[in-house]
């Protein structure tokens, strides 16, 4: 794991009070479509109460909950 990945996964905890679907989502591919209409796909690695951490073939991105649309992908 990069040193700048550590970082950002000292701020972003998972579990809490958020949806309880984003926890059975972890570890698991998703597309997450951004109001933009933009597709970002990656690992979800992490969230917190207004931040999800995804890990791309691009890199490490810290994405706003605000900014997305809707998640796609995953399993239940």
């Amino acid at each position: 794991m990069p040193d700048s990945e550590k970082v950002i996964r000292a701020r972003i905890k998972t579990g809490g009070s958020n949806p309880q679907f984003l926890t059975k989502l972890l570890t698991q591919k998703v597309t997450l479509r951004m109001i933009s209409g933009q597709p970002v796909t990656g690992e979800l690695i992490g969230y917190n109460a207004y931040e999800i951490l995804l890990r791309t073939p691009k890199g490490t991105f810290l994405v706003f909950k605000g900014a997305i649309a809707w998640i796609e992908g995953g399993s239940y």
